[in-house]
């Protein structure tokens, strides 16, 4: 996306189509897909130029349209466009669980200059980064605290930061001119993009029509009440593909389900509700923990899971793809799937297709006011996505606004991390500053967080891992120590897992081992160590841990899994080894995450006891 500066309107191509002049890109972060601000979010940038800026005049800065765009890679910052360019970085701390605002660009040399707010102008130019003191400065209107002011000086603009008696040059722009542009609102910018607009429904309507008119898949609609799958539901029914599913986790937004119903109504699907079953999220968390960005094990037991029993009994005789509002800007893996892909999860959803994958979240907002269809109010009260309210995928900017308007239900959530923080014996402060929200892939801004707070992550991580009593890892050898002896199925998970073993010795490719009691010990090629220790665990997991969730018959086409209680009966003569049982199974994959957690925090030689 680009901007044109004289209509100030957002442009797709290089020039501009009204006025003939040469766009320029907006200066944002990855992934470069703002959305429009809402009021809630306007009024807070309102309050928050008056207390951290002392800007009481807000027409002069916040010029329609404005935009919000999410940084993913940090936690709760949002880059805030202003008339086709970054503005204002709003970051919200959860350490101190406050606020911090950066003036950025025009917009911090329209408040010096113009002496809007809090300013500063200085003696002469100076570089990024330099140390500076009161002669430095000519005048200035300064807050008390630590606070970024906007400066100006001969020939630049900037920021400083100001930390007790340290003034630092933060950043430093050149001077230019800084023309007020002509304001636009939303619904301007919505129907100058409604070409651009029905030339994308027209491609993704031939899309569905190539991947989905094929006479052995059923197509249906994965529809969740977000404005991606309301777009993709719309589409879909005037493609002629009116069947959609709604999973109700559990875990939703009372007001969403609500919305999900209307709107489903009111477009025209065959809305089918899909209940999740609540014990096996219940168990999984009592033993192993609340769900993580990197240990997501809560979407395949609330959504996948119950979705493919749906599937299975409607469909029996029917491949099924299913379509999606995926889009290319919410990850890099998104991107690489394509439009059409193959399911990399087995059930009757064998196939992905994603009809809006090139769409922005400006073109998404665009159709569905071209259209008249009524947006998620969640949305409006300043939430990014939709989903579940305890989503660990959410910023802690998230919760803050979650815990105003469905209090009742994070307090539970809350407490419920609370109470498996105190059976482990994990520090409280691990709940507090959102770090639940990763197993062990904690980007460095949590590390940050820790280290701030005098959180030590990896003892954490140590005893989230309770399934290991203890585990060895030295050249060439692996020793694990489960903390009770492998169930009567894991040898023949192993063996599934074209592992051999005879006896109390395993084998697999060049690597062998032994299995004593709860001991196992490997031995081997450091290339393929690794890969025989995943499988162990992925057995162990499996065959110990077991929930009753069926998912491993359910895939099972020779029909060589039972079960009797708790346990696994395994039929190797009708086995034909295609690993789908385990690659379903919520408890395998978990087992997997948090062994690769531990190789990763703890390398060789540490010993987790």
């Amino acid at each position: 996306m680009k901007w044109c500066r004289s209509c100030n309107l957002p442009v797709f191509s290089s020039y501009c189509p009204l006025c003939g002049e040469k766009t320029l890109p907006v200066n944002v972060s990855p992934p470069y897909d703002p959305r429009p601000a809402f009021p809630c979010d306007v009024e807070l940038l309102r309050r928050l130029l008056r207390e951290k800026l002392g800007i009481s005049d807000y027409s002069k800065v916040l010029v329609d349209p404005i935009l919000l765009n999410r940084v993913y890679r940090l936690d709760s910052v949002d880059e805030v466009v202003i008339a086709g360019e970054k503005g204002l970085v709003v970051e919200y701390d959860c350490v101190r669980r406050d606020f911090i605002v950066k003036p950025w660009g025009k917009v911090a040399g329209l408040i010096a200059e113009e002496k809007l707010g809090y300013y500063v102008e200085l003696k002469d130019d100076y570089p990024r980064g330099r140390h500076l003191s009161r002669v430095d400065i000519v005048e200035g209107n300064m807050p008390e605290g630590e606070a970024y002011v906007p400066f100006t000086a001969r020939k630049t603009f900037g920021i400083l930061h100001l930390s007790g008696r340290n003034i630092v040059v933060e950043e430093v722009w050149p001077k230019e001119r800084i023309e007020r542009p002509v304001g636009r609102s939303i619904t301007e910018i919505f129907k100058h993009l409604s070409s651009r607009v029905e030339f994308l429904k027209e491609k993704s309507l031939k899309l569905i029509e190539k991947y989905c008119s094929k006479g052995e898949i059923k197509p249906i609609v994965n529809f969740s009440g977000g404005k991606d799958s309301t777009t993709v539901l719309s589409i879909a029914c005037e493609a002629g593909i009116c069947e959609a599913v709604l999973s109700n986790t559990g875990l939703e937004f009372t007001m969403s389900l609500e919305y999900s119903r209307r709107i489903g109504a009111r477009i025209g699907a065959e809305l089918h509700e899909v209940y999740a079953n609540w014990r096996f999220f219940e168990e999984i968390f009592r033993r192993h923990g609340p769900p993580a960005r990197d240990n997501r094990w809560c979407t395949l037991v609330l959504k996948i899971l119950p979705l493919n029993s749906f599937l299975k009994k409607r469909y029996p005789l029917e491949d099924v793809v299913s379509i999606t509002g995926q889009r290319k800007y919410e990850s890099p893996k998104r991107a690489r799937a394509g439009y059409f892909a193959k399911s990399n999860i087995p059930g009757k959803a064998k196939y992905i297709m994603s009809p809006i994958l090139d769409w922005t979240t400006l073109d998404v907002y665009a159709y569905l006011y071209l259209n008249k269809i009524e947006v998620n109010p969640l949305y409006s009260k300043g939430l990014p996505r939709i989903g579940c309210f305890m989503c660990p995928t959410l910023h802690m900017v998230d919760f803050r606004r979650i815990e105003e308007f469905y209090g009742q239900q994070y307090r539970w959530w809350l407490e419920k991390l609370r109470k498996h923080c105190r059976e482990r014996n994990i520090d409280s402060r691990w709940i507090d500053y959102g770090l639940w929200r990763w197993l062990c892939k904690h980007p460095p801004h949590a590390w940050q967080t820790a280290r701030r707070t005098g959180l030590n992550l990896a003892k954490v991580v140590e005893r989230s891992i309770e399934e290991i009593f203890s585990l060895k890892i030295s050249k060439g050898e692996i020793i694990i120590i489960f903390r009770s002896a492998p169930s009567e199925s894991f040898r023949d998970i192993l063996n599934i897992l074209k592992v051999e073993i005879r006896g109390d010795k395993l084998s697999y490719r060049k690597c062998t081992g032994t299995l004593v009691g709860n001991k196992i010990e490997i031995m081997g090629s450091s290339k393929y160590l690794p890969i025989l220790l995943a499988k162990i665990v992925q057995a162990y997991g499996m065959a110990n841990y077991c929930i009753q969730c069926r998912a491993c018959l359910e895939v099972c086409t020779n029909k060589s899994i039972s079960l009797r209680g708790r346990n696994l009966q395994i039929n190797l003569d009708k086995c034909s080894k295609c690993e789908k049982c385990i690659k379903v199974c919520p408890i395998a994959g978990i087992l997997l995450r948090k062994i690769k957690a531990y190789t990763r925090l703890f390398k060789a030689n540490r010993i987790l006891s």
